[in-house]
Order: structure tokens, then sequence, then C-alpha cells
């Protein structure tokens, strides 16, 4: 038999019902097929629940809709959208594209490098299959409904052919390796977190305030490492554990969802992951429009009527979290409070003005613009920052920031200083001249004598830059010449080399680096390697800062405010930090003027 997860008893008691078909169909395939089977019962995908997925070790995986639909009820137009006959409504998802928009996610999301194998051998896109069951619809006749519909690569089965779905999987791959196997399992098995895994940490006075929900609406804001991300993730398992129901939290940063999971797996309670839904916004509201059938046009995404029409089919969540509120347009946060946010619904927003890195609009009392009124609940106390990296911090804050934010007021946890400032290492280099492609090898070699001193763990090592360009070349020295892995958000030189000249080039480009960056986590043993707008949120021991001549020439990123990304990047670092400056004379200029707080040294 079938290994079945959850197990049947468990999938027999689930609190929302299997349909009819989707019942059948799992006791079907537990019978029809062995142990070397593995059948998943909607498994989440951080939002996203395809009905079964079957997976077989060696030979890969088929992704299976299921439908109890009588199929003379709907008719189907010429775009391929579903309508019901009897009142010509609403539009009905349609089930070939929602399969294929599963099978796609697996690689653009949630495996990681799979989407990168893709590009460079197409046939792995066949390692994962797809179809769709119509349980009341003999297969013929559900093949002749389907007639005028593109069904080339999506397998179609009935009430009478389910049996056929064991012929899905039957020859072997060399490409469906054990590494990929266990990568997929573990992105299907279901997860629960229990309270032994967690390691609560001690709150200070203010935190455990803000850990309480006083207010449904409530914005909170603090300097770096002051631990708003702590509080968010204790208020969203508060949130699950008071309602019972899922709770959704935001973000602009696609890497910044994994340190907020890292930080709500420390809380020490009982919960199942798939009641936490941690998406970036622009994920997010695409995902809601394909399963409401809304078309995505260039400005969708600021269009706070786009799910007019459809509001009354919309999930509405009792508790949403926006972490970096800076990063978020203020109509993006409208169509999430109109539209997603239940009525009396918790709805929490954090904060650092400081990292507006995207130039987006403040108050006029020059903080952040949201949709709640009142103050600011603010967090002054840094956990991360030694006390020469906050001196740092605030030169910089008074030398850049002082007509354009209220400057911060940074208290230093006393104990923490006593640890970190034990041996911290602060060093600056300036380039006067920009660096050539050949250069490169030659300037890694400097920048690695340079860390060879810290003697620190390649885990807890990363280099930030705003140029992908530089960081590519890196990864690659990294790799090639000193034999050690790395994990980045970004493409490798290799595939960039290999897709630069495709027509789709840069759609391709755009896809590799939203994988990276939704699969970038820190303790994988590796160098970390990413732009620094793919590092907000995130902290490090070891920080490397590559300042380049012009930060705004990048082949990827939203144009920046260079300064607050500087800051930005400045304030990641917990203990040594290296700043190599490549030719930019307004930042030589400023780091000059506090050349005491570093070993200064010009290249």
């Amino acid at each position: 038999m079938a290994i079945l997860y959850p197990e049947m008893e468990v999938v027999e008691q689930l609190k929302v019902k299997p349909t009819d078909g989707e019942m059948s169909l799992l006791r079907i395939l537990q019978v029809i097929l062995d142990d070397s089977y593995e059948v998943f019962f909607q498994p989440f995908l951080n939002g996203e629940r395809p009905d079964i997925v079957v997976l077989r070790k060696k030979y890969g995986a088929v992704i299976i809709e299921v439908k109890d639909w009588e199929l003379d009820s709907y008719r189907i137009d010429k775009s391929g959208n579903w309508y019901v006959k009897k009142d010509n409504g609403p539009i009905k998802d349609c089930p070939l594209k929602q399969v294929v928009n599963y099978k796609n996610s697996m690689y653009d999301w949630h495996i990681e490098g799979l989407l990168e194998q893709k590009m460079l051998n197409k046939k792995y896109y066949g390692l994962i299959k797809c179809g769709v069951y119509f349980h009341k619809e003999l297969e013929v006749n559900a093949k002749n409904f389907l007639i005028e519909q593109d069904t080339k690569f999506i397998q179609i089965w009935g009430r009478d052919t389910s049996n056929k779905i064991s012929n899905t999987l039957v020859n072997e791959s060399s490409l469906f390796t054990d590494e990929l196997y266990e990568k997929i399992k573990s992105c299907l098995m279901p997860s629960f977190h229990d309270l032994e895994s967690g390691k609560e940490p001690i709150y200070n006075k203010k935190q455990k305030q803000l850990l309480q929900t006083i207010s449904k609406h409530q914005k909170i804001k603090g300097v770096a490492g002051s631990g708003k991300t702590l509080v968010l993730a204790r208020r969203c398992v508060n949130a699950y554990k008071r309602t019972g129901r899922r709770v959704l939290v935001l973000t602009f940063n696609i890497t910044l969802r994994n340190y907020i999971k890292d930080r709500i797996s420390d809380v020490r309670e009982d919960f199942d992951w798939s009641n936490f839904e941690i998406k970036h916004y622009h994920l997010f509201i695409s995902s809601k429009c394909k399963k409401h059938g809304i078309k995505i046009t260039l400005g969708s995404f600021e269009d706070t009527n786009l799910f007019s029409g459809v509001e009354n089919r919309i999930e509405k969540y009792s508790a949403i979290f926006i972490d970096e509120i800076q990063d978020f347009k203020f109509e993006w946060q409208q169509i999430i409070r109109k539209y997603f946010l239940e009525e009396g619904g918790e709805f929490v927003l954090l904060g650092d003005e400081k990292q507006n890195i995207y130039n987006r609009e403040l108050e006029e009392d020059k903080k952040v613009k949201t949709t709640i009124s009142g103050a600011w609940n603010q967090l002054n106390t840094s956990y991360r920052l030694t006390s020469r990296i906050s001196d740092i911090a605030i030169e910089f804050q008074k030398h850049f920031f002082k007509e354009k934010y209220e400057l911060d007021n940074i208290d230093l946890q006393e104990q923490l200083q006593l640890t970190l400032d034990d041996g911290t290492q602060l060093h600056y280099y300036f380039i006067k001249k920009s660096l050539e492609n050949g250069k490169y090898i030659e300037f890694f070699e400097i920048v690695y004598n340079i860390i060879e001193k810290f003697d620190v763990h390649r885990n807890d090592l990363c280099f930030l830059g705003a140029q992908i360009e530089l960081l590519r070349e890196l990864d690659y020295y990294i790799r090639l010449y000193r034999k050690e892995k790395t994990t980045r958000t970004f493409e490798s030189k290799e595939v960039y080399e290999q897709i630069k000249e495709d027509y789709d080039c840069k759609r391709q480009l755009e896809k590799l680096r939203r994988e990276r960056k939704y699969n970038f986590w820190m303790n994988g043993g590796t160098t970390k390697i990413a732009t620094i707008h793919s590092f907000k949120g995130w902290e490090i021991n070891n920080l490397v800062l590559f300042v380049a001549e012009d930060i705004n020439k990048s082949e990827d990123e939203e144009k920046i405010a260079v300064e607050e990304l500087i800051y930005t990047g400045i304030t990641r670092c917990r203990k040594n930090l290296i700043i190599i400056n490549i030719g930019n004379k307004e930042m030589q200029r400023f780091f000059s003027s506090i050349k005491g707080q570093f070993d200064y040294y010009y290249i």
C-alpha cells in the first residue's frame, strides 16, 4: 500500500472534510500503489494547497487536481475561463490552469535550485507531472468537454480510469536524484512545531507590552536590532492561539519570510505551520488574482479597486502583520486592509523609516505613511549593534538623515556590549579606481586575505553589495578557486553566461532571482552572498559590505535611496564589519571624517 500523509485516520477527522472525489481517489491510490509511492493530501505550500501530490523516489512526482463537477453544468469561453451555465457566473477556477500553476510554483518558488536546473536542462520540467481527476465523469466525456483546451502536458482521468494514475510514474529518471527527492518531500510533509522546539527569547519591558493585543490596529517602529521581528513572531503565535485562525504575514523583501519563519520557530508553543501564511506582497496579490480569475497588469498591484466584484469570495484573515512597512507603498496597505482583513481583525505594522531605501511616501512628521492613525510604539534598545557599530550608525544618521528623518536615540543593551565589544573589528578600505573584469580575481584575493585575519566560520560570514555583477563574480571565485559552497540570492555565473543572449533573458533572470531569494536561509554552513536589498531584516556577525561607485547602476533592483541603502547594510552587522569602497567619493568623504573609528586603508 502507498504511504499516505497525513494518515487516513487524520484525513477523516479534518475540520474541512475532503470531497467525495478526494476521499475516493485517496482510497484508490492507497490500494493500487505500493509502498514505493508516497501520497500527500492537500500539502501546505505557504498558502497553496494542491489536492493530491504523489511522490516516488527515483521516478518523480505528479500533482492531481480533483473536481467533483458535473461538466454539463459548465461552459468554457475562448480564453479558457469557466462559467456556471445556470447564471453565467461566477467564473470558476479553471482546473487546468490551477494544476499547472501548482506545478510552476514548485519550480519557481518551493524547490531550491530546481528552476535553475530546468533552465540548464529542459528535461527537468518533466520530472513533476500534473493532471486533473473528474470524479463524476467518464474519462472520454471529460476529454471531449476539454477538446479545445490545451491539455498536451496535463493528464485527464475520469471515475472509470482512476487506476491509470499508477501508470504515471513508471520510468526511472537519473535526473530525479535522491537530493531532489528529499527537497520535494521536505516541502510536502505536514509540519508541526512543538513547544520543545522553541527557545523563547528574553523580552524587555517594552517588548512585553507590545506582545499583548492592546489595540487591534498598531504600528511599531524601532532602531536596528531592537527586536521588532521578535515581537512580530510572538504576536503572530498569540493571534493564532487566540483565534484558531490562519495568520497572514506580509513583507516586500522576498528573503525576509525565512527570517520571520525562524523567529516564529523560536516561540515555545505547539502549532501547525499551515496556520501561518508568510509571503511577500507581490506573490500574495498574484496568487489571489489567479485564484479569483483577475488578470494582472502593470498597475494591478497599486489598484485599490483590484478585487472589486469578488469581495465576498475572498478569504479574510483575523490577523495581518506587515514587516518592514517602510518598503510598502501606501496603496498596498489600503488593498490589504480593504480586501483581506476581516472586520475587527488585528492589523499590525512594523518598520524603521531610516531603512526607507525605496523612497516611499512619508508623513509630515518624517515617519512612514500608513493606514493607521495615532502615535507609533517605539523600541529604542538595540540588541544587535555593538557600541562601535552603533556609533557609526549614529554618525551616519547625523550626516545624511538630519534633514530627512527624526534621528534615533539608540540605547544599547549593556550585557550584550560586554560580550560583543570584546575583539570587535572595524575595517574600511578605499579603492580609488573602479574594477575592471580582468582584475576581479586579484581583488578577491585581497579581500580574502583580510577575512582570514578574523578566523571566522563560513556560516557566519556574509558579503553584501548593491550590484549583482560584482557579487556574481565573487560567488564564482569562491566556488571555483576556493572550492567552497555558497548561499546566494541571484543566479550563478554559469547560468548567466548561458542565458544572457536569450530574447527573454531579463524575465528568466527575474524568475531565478526570486527563487533564490525565496530559498535563502542562514544556517546552511556556507558563505552568504546577497544584495543589500535582499538582506534587509537579517543580521550576521561578520559582514563585508561593498560600496560601489554608482550604486544605482545595477541589472536588477528598483532604483533606491543610496544613503538609506548603505545605512541598512551597515546595521546588518553584529560584530566584525569590513567596508570596501570601490570609488564612491561621496561615501569616502563621510568615512574619512570618522576614520578614527576604523582601521582605515587605501588600496
